[in-house]
């Protein structure tokens, strides 16, 4: 079911550019794989990451800044 809806994805040639943040430890340790799969199944796609902290993340977000950012946060009780 994976590897059909990347095919999906992969006929339509995507091209553009995402603005995505990104707080600094997902990037250490989780960004590198990501890319890499993102960049070989959307190679029309122009990836901008910035790594910030979570709180500027989200402000710059709001300010349109960003199409999407990863952020970390505590739940409500």
């Amino acid at each position: 079911l994976h590897y059909e809806v990347i095919s999906r994805f992969k006929e339509h040639h995507l091209k553009g550019e995402i603005r995505f943040g990104v707080p600094e430890d997902f990037a250490t340790f989780f960004l590198a794989d990501v890319l890499a799969d993102f960049s070989r199944v959307h190679p029309g796609i122009l990836l901008n990451v910035e790594c910030a902290l979570t709180l500027t993340l989200l402000e710059r977000f709001k300010n349109g800044e960003f199409d999407i950012v990863l952020t970390k946060m505590a739940c409500p009780k």
